[in-house]
């Protein structure tokens, strides 16, 4: 979806008379967001993060063997950068259904 700049008086009867089907293809596109995951590891392959594209968390897995090293400080890394790449792969889904956004997990 494009922003563009209104400059005209016709141009804003145009948008009101449209902003119907505007928020119905919003509403409709959030709804679809909802449903839609994506997923991301952190880079040492230990923790995986599943997010909706509305930014949900649906699941966090820790590979078992993480957990047995006792490094409390590398997991804790490993799951804030899962974490962080998540929330980027469900921004830029959101982002190319309803324009420019930043999603905020939860």
């Amino acid at each position: 979806m494009a922003i563009r700049r209104i400059r005209s008086t016709e141009q804003v009867e145009q948008l009101l008379l449209h902003s119907p089907d505007i928020e119905l293809q919003m509403s409709q596109d959030c709804a679809d967001l909802e449903i839609e995951t994506v997923s991301a590891q952190s880079t040492d392959g230990t923790v995986t993060v599943t997010v909706g594209g509305m930014g949900k968390i649906h699941a966090v897995r820790v590979d078992p063997a993480a957990l047995e090293t006792g490094d409390q400080a590398a997991l804790e890394s490993a799951v804030a950068e899962a974490l962080s790449a998540a929330a980027g792969l469900a921004s830029d889904l959101a982002s190319s259904r309803i324009g420019p956004t930043r999603v905020a997990l939860h």
